[in-house]
Formats: C-alpha cells, structure tokens, sequence
C-alpha cells in the first residue's frame, strides 16, 4: 500500500498513481481497496446519472452502507458513511488508466462529501496566497482560464475538482497539478515541450516547475461560473455580473 496526497488529504491504495506524490502520512484521510464485482445492494436508491463521455455514463446510488457510484466501464466504487474506506467493485477487463481518473474525479469528490466538504467542479489557481476559481459545464474554458493565470503568474491549485472546507475562513485545497487543454486553447496558450504530453485530443499540462504550484490549502477568495454567450457584434468580449 502507498500513500499518496490529494485535495490536502492522503489516499493510502495499492493501486499506482503516477501523477500524484507518494507521502508515508498515517492516518490516511482515505483508504482504496480493490474487490471482485458483486451485486448492488437491495435498500440502493438512485440519486442521479452524469455523462462521463460519449460512450460512458456514472450513475450515484445511496443506501444504509453509504454511497455506490457506477460506471459503465469501470465497475463500481462504494463508499462507506464516514466518506473514508472506498472499495472499487472491478469487472475483469476493468481500465486501471479509466478507474485512476474516475477516483481523482467523481469518487473522490463523493467521499469528501460525505465527509461534509464541499467540492466544485472547478479549476483553480492562487494568486498572492487566496484562491480564485472557475465553475462551469464541460468545455466552457475553465482549464484555459487557469492555463492563462498560471502562465500570467499564478500558481496553479487544481484542476477539474475543487475541495473547499467550510468555516469561517473557507480554504481551497490543492487537487490534481495537472490541466487537460483542448487544441485550439493549447495553440492559442502553448505550453512548452516539457511541461506537456499528448492525451488522445488533449494536451495535457502536467510537468510544471514547483514555484508554479500551489500545494498547501489556501482561503477561497472568489468563484466565477463561466457563462458562454453568443458572439454580440459591438458589445464587450466578456461580462462579470455578481450573483
């Protein structure tokens, strides 16, 4: 088993996780254990589906145990009451590469939940020590907002899922260092050969020198939920509009 940290916690799997930072830390905030498929159980009540691709859906269960998240292609993962021990229910032909990104995303996201976080599906980055983020839909520019600050000066903080930990100060935890850019924003925004890879369409971002990340927890200063309107000849580029 290895520890790695993640979202300002440790996951202790026996899974790799390449793109996270092995850290011997005990207690771990969350523990992953791998499982043979069995049936859901009886009490599960359905809360909601979400389209992961085209061709892949997630489905979020709850019972008395806690809660079930689904996949079409990488089997299920339960998550207890506490929010802290995660069993992946693997079918045999299961991707590894699929389930890390599942685990990294959508469950463990669930498990701070239940835990009474809140989390965002959000990029973000810190800049002179606060936190600013952006919400929004797939493909609406999150990641290339936090792709633009980050080459402008900002240190990047996470990507995709944003834990917040509510109190009188909420703080922002750092998440996954990594950014997954589509090709018009990285040919508007290149990033340099070494600090990128290519992933199918995407390029993704994930080999920045360390004064470019944010690694500790940081108060959240601001959110913005990017709102993409249609091109109106004349009027500004963007607007702000405070909620």
């Amino acid at each position: 088993m290895t520890d790695y940290t993640i979202f300002g916690g440790v996951l202790r799997t026996a899974l790799e996780f390449p793109s996270l930072r092995a850290q011997a830390v005990a207690p771990p905030t969350w523990t992953l254990d791998r499982s043979a498929a069995e049936g859901m159980p009886a009490d599960a009540e359905a809360l909601g589906t979400d389209q992961v691709d085209a061709t892949a859906h997630a489905r979020l269960y709850r019972s008395r145990h806690g809660w079930h998240l689904v996949y079409d292609d990488t089997g299920r993962f339960d998550i207890d009451t506490s929010g802290r021990t995660i069993v992946w229910r693997a079918p045999e032909a299961a991707s590894v590469d699929a389930a890390r990104l599942d685990i990294m995303g959508r469950v463990l996201a669930t498990a701070m939940h239940a835990a009474g976080d809140v989390c965002f599906h959000a990029s973000a980055v810190a800049i002179e020590g606060e936190a600013i983020a952006f919400l929004g839909a797939k493909g609406v520019g999150k990641s290339t907002f936090a792709w633009a600050l980050v080459r402008a000066g900002a240190r990047l903080l996470t990507d995709d899922t944003l834990r917040v930990q509510l109190g009188a100060t909420p703080l922002a935890h750092p998440g996954v260092h990594e950014l997954r850019l589509r090709s018009d924003a990285a040919t508007q925004l290149p990033p340099s050969p070494r600090e990128a890879r290519p992933a199918g369409d995407r390029l993704v971002v994930d080999a920045l020198e360390a004064d470019r990340l944010q690694t500790d927890a940081v108060p959240l200063a601001a959110l913005y939920l990017l709102s993409p309107v249609s091109d109106r000849r004349g009027e500004a580029a963007a607007r702000v509009s405070v909620l």
